[in-house]
Parts: C-alpha cells; sequence; structure tokens
C-alpha cells in the first residue's frame, strides 16, 4: 500500500513526532503499511519484522482490537514473538487480552519541555 498525505494525517498523533521517519521505512521497503477495514471500524498499522519479531510500529483507527488479535495470532503461528510500544491505557487493556504483558519501562526526558 502507498503512502499518501491522507495516512500520513491519520498516523501523525500516534507517530509521536517520528512519522516522517516511519514514511521513509515504509517508502524504503523496511516497513509495512496497512489498512483494516471491518464493521467496527477502520484504521491504518505500521509492521516491520526484526529477526525472529514483529514490531508494531504504529498504529491508528477505529477498531484496533481485532486487528490486534489478527496479528498475534498470525506472529505467533509463525514463531515470531511481537514488540510494539504503547502510550494508552485502553490499548494496553487491549493488548493484555491477547496474552501481552509489559515488559519494559521508558522514562524519558527532554530539553526545553519539547513533547
Amino acid at each position: 500500500m502507498p503512502w499518501t498525505p491522507e495516512i500520513g494525517a491519520a498516523l501523525e498523533g500516534a507517530a509521536r513526532g517520528d512519522l516522517d521517519v516511519i514514511r521513509q521505512e515504509v517508502s524504503q521497503g523496511i516497513s509495512d503499511l496497512w489498512r483494516w477495514e471491518h464493521d467496527g471500524g477502520t484504521g491504518h498499522m505500521v509492521t516491520r519484522q526484526e529477526l525472529n519479531e514483529v514490531v508494531i510500529v504504529v498504529g491508528a483507527g477505529r477498531g484496533a482490537r481485532p486487528v490486534i488479535e489478527h496479528v498475534t495470532r498470525r506472529a505467533l503461528a509463525a514463531g515470531l514473538g511481537l514488540r510494539t510500544h504503547i502510550q494508552r491505557p485502553g490499548l494496553r487493556r487491549i493488548y493484555e487480552r491477547e496474552g501481552w504483558a509489559l515488559d519494559e519501562l521508558v522514562m524519558r526526558i527532554r530539553p526545553h519541555g519539547q513533547p
């Protein structure tokens, strides 16, 4: 799926300042861009594979739960682990229902009050 300005706008908030890097990785074939559409909503997700692990880089949209369930099931069936970084408590609950567990905490400080 090709990157479009509309996809960029949809993913911008979830990308937390990394949208240009994510777009470049999709354009270079390092990461894959997916669109989901089902009765519960629509959205986009970017993934990449690192060794024996699928990384969910970013996602945004409505109805992510069945998508997360599907990605989890497919990766595990292929013998791959999964990793993602999230900030929203609601997403954490969705991932935990699919068997994911908290693995690390990230502490950060940025100069000049940058987000």
